[in-house]
């Protein structure tokens, strides 16, 4: 008998099938690890550092140019002097007077509708609700009641 195992019939190809099929796995495997070798020399023998980029020259900069055709101009600008009483030249100011100040926001009435809070009134009016609740002192901000003053 040529079988080592008595259950394999005598003219079967099973063995020469499993030894085919180790000998496509030890094949892969081979591949594979030497594909995986190529490759760690490969990274080795370049490096693990980055490399800097090269980059072009700074071209020289251009020589400054000069307009020659400049003329100077006057300043009309100056203050004006006005004489006094006393011979003696006195400046008179000529700036601008400053603006008058803002005039305050007058206090006005406003009938609470439906789905108001003091946020949508004071973005109504563009004020803050903290200036609506100091006109207010009597009134809660969550419990505003419609068609009131």
């Amino acid at each position: 008998m040529n079988n080592e195992n008595p259950l394999i019939p005598q003219g079967s190809l099973f063995e020469e099938k499993a030894k085919s099929q180790a000998r496509v796995k030890k094949a892969f495997f081979f591949a594979l690890s030497a594909s995986v070798l190529t490759l760690l020399v490969a990274l080795i023998a370049q490096g693990c550092k980055r490399q800097q980029p090269q980059l072009p020259p700074e071209p020289p900069a251009p020589a400054p140019t000069f307009d020659t055709s400049y003329t100077p101009v006057a300043d009309t600008n100056q203050a004006q002097v006005a004489t006094g009483t006393n011979d003696m030249p006195t400046l008179v100011d000529t700036t601008p007077p400053p603006p008058p100040p803002a005039p305050t926001p007058s206090a006005s009435e406003y009938t609470v509708e439906k789905g108001d809070s003091f946020y949508s009134i004071a973005k109504k009016f563009g004020v803050s609700m903290k200036a609506i609740a100091d006109a207010n002192p009597g009134v809660d901000a969550k419990r505003l009641q419609i068609g009131k003053k």
